[in-house]
């Protein structure tokens, strides 16, 4: 299952939460950001600190080049993400502390324009091997 978000011209250009339906199924949800979004806001996926517990199952997500930050804790806790991308010619220059703790990420390549990285982003990273 894709979970596509487009940007929609005219709204805020910070992606704030994530919201969808957990599917019988059991599908695991594939995240895409499209073009015009430029920050994961603080806890936009944030499993820790989510009502909706569908963010559990996010396996994926692939981050256009029009973001330039990633919020705290925007991925904490998500215990299937293992793929994390980014398109492109990326824009994004901050990571915040905890975006990525206690997740499955395996390997990740930040892109060449991120010139910060808070405390703590990979912590309890137990997989991530580069």
């Amino acid at each position: 299952m894709v979970v596509n978000y487009p940007y929609i011209e005219g709204t805020s250009k910070s992606f704030t939460r994530a919201m969808w339906e957990s599917h019988s199924d059991g599908a695991q949800p594939h995240v895409v950001l499209g073009q015009g979004w430029e920050e994961i806001a603080n806890n936009a996926f944030d499993v820790l600190d989510s009502a909706d517990r569908a963010s559990l199952s996010l396996a994926s997500i692939h981050i256009s080049n029009t973001v330039k930050t990633i919020g705290s804790r925007s991925f904490r806790g998500a215990p299937n993400l293992t793929t994390v991308t980014f398109e492109s010619n990326s824009q994004l220059t901050t990571i915040n502390g905890q975006a990525f703790e206690d997740t499955s990420i395996t390997t990740i390549d930040i892109p060449n324009s991120v010139t910060t990285i808070s405390g703590s982003v990979f912590s309890t990273c137990r997989q991530l091997t580069s």
